[in-house]
């Protein structure tokens, strides 16, 4: 989910209608580091090998992973979203 829909609108949001102006290079290459941070957040992972520079938000990256998968578990609780969006659902057999 984060790879196909929510990164690529971080990086480019005036592709997405998000935003009129078009990000300069730096702004850019800034959106692209917020969107591995969200990537290694979503995969559960950490940083260390090839991005060495991006360590320091391991830390970071460990107190979020709940949250995370909080997020995860409440977009997979088919019975809650039935609940609070009050979706009669019917089951003909």
């Amino acid at each position: 989910m984060f790879l196909r829909f929510i990164c690529p609108i971080v990086v480019k949001p005036n592709d997405h209608q998000i935003v009129e102006v078009k990000s300069s290079p730096e702004k850019t290459q800034d959106l692209i580091m917020v969107a591995k941070v969200l990537q290694t957040l979503a995969n559960f992972t950490k940083f260390g090998g090839k991005e060495e520079q991006m360590v320091s938000l391991n830390p970071f990256l460990q107190q979020n992973t709940n949250a995370v998968r909080s997020y995860f578990l409440d977009l997979i609780d088919v019975v809650s979203f039935l609940i609070h969006t009050r979706v009669c659902v019917v089951v003909f057999f």
